[in-house]
């Protein structure tokens, strides 16, 4: 995210002291889950301790690398198919021995706030993977606000600015219906990817049609402060992926605007009838400018078969790290091995 338009959306939500510049004053949500976290900190390099999870100042402090800087070149993507209304299409991109016949899975890739979906599927790596893996990939962008920066309309707190109050759960619908009645889409392997304000939508979609999805895939983002805002319909496997030094989404939650990471994985684990305990059982690297396996793997216990929730806490990551070459393939082997028992029993 750029610096000055997250200026502008903390101070549209109150969270930022307009005459200090500064948020010294600032509370992580759900402080018991926060110190759980301190678990998967420590168990991914020795040299850690609590002190790596993020206490951040002002946000005046946040570097400009915060926003997306994936490298390289845009992809050269030939398929000009489109989807959606005409004043607001969306890119559908296909695998390139795609028959029409054989159904495969769907995967949305939702952008963060002020980055496009060519941007973010730069930086995620999702269009050149579909051929090898097999499946459909839906680039669709979001409005663009008042300060000329495009955002999906998530939460309360991201990251509809300056309450134009789109209709964006419809018009994913819209979306979803058109690829499956005309497209060779399976019902039961809906997917959502995301980055920060992608990753709210996301998870604000498997709130308001969860039975329609199968797994969310989500970085650097959160949900609903309030857990009542998250109607129950459906279960969904959930990856939830965040830095531990993010300054931009904390990793512990904001009191009044987000809860932390672990909190909405305790959420997803409830919803989707898991027993609760979870536990760190391996480590990966995701992010390639930090040493070594930085990245704890907690994964929750007894959830019905199909369904998983996981929380990969970066550790020392920020809020766009530097993904590795293996990102795409680790966050497509978790989607893609899922199943949706809401889908296969409508």
């Amino acid at each position: 995210m750029l610096l000055s338009a997250l200026t502008a959306a903390i101070a549209a939500t109150g969270c930022f002291d307009s005459d200090t510049g500064s948020q010294s004053n600032v509370q992580f949500a759900d402080t018991g889950s926060q110190d759980a976290d301190n678990s998967d900190v420590q168990s991914a390099t020795d040299t850690s301790s609590s002190a790596d999870i993020a206490t951040p100042d002002a946000l005046a402090d946040v570097p400009e690398w915060e926003t997306i800087d994936a490298g390289g070149e845009l992809p050269d993507l030939d398929d000009e198919l489109t989807i959606g209304p005409a004043d607001r299409p969306a890119r559908i991109l296909l695998p390139d021995d795609y028959d029409g016949s054989t159904e495969l899975p769907v995967i949305f890739l939702f952008h963060g706030y002020t980055a496009t979906s060519g941007l973010q599927d730069l930086y995620f790596g999702l269009s050149e993977e579909r051929h090898d893996r097999k499946f459909i990939l839906i680039l669709a962008d979001g409005l663009v606000d008042s300060a000329g920066q495009q955002y999906w309309n998530a939460t309360d707190f991201c990251c509809d600015i300056y309450d134009e109050e789109p209709d964006d759960v419809g018009y994913f619908e819209t979306l979803l219906d058109e690829v499956l009645d005309d497209f060779a889409a399976d019902p039961d392997q809906v997917h959502l990817m995301g980055h920060s304000n992608g990753h709210f939508f996301s998870n604000r979609l498997a709130c308001d049609m969860g039975s329609r999805l199968t797994s969310v895939v989500g970085l650097a983002g959160s949900g609903h402060y309030d857990a009542d805002d998250c109607p129950e319909d459906g279960q969904v496997s959930m990856l939830h992926i965040h830095g531990t030094a993010d300054a931009v989404i904390y990793y512990g939650g904001l009191i009044g605007s987000y809860p932390s990471a672990r909190a909405m994985t305790d959420r997803w684990s409830e919803r989707n009838d898991c027993s609760g305990s979870s536990s760190i059982d391996g480590s990966t690297s995701i992010d390639s400018a930090i040493f070594g396996s930085e990245t704890t793997q907690r994964r929750y216990e007894d959830c019905p078969a199909g369904i998983d929730v996981e929380l990969w806490s970066i550790v020392g990551g920020s809020h766009t790290p530097a993904l590795s070459s293996s990102f795409s393939d680790q966050v497509l082997d978790f989607a893609l091995t899922r199943t949706n028992p809401d889908a296969t029993t409508q």
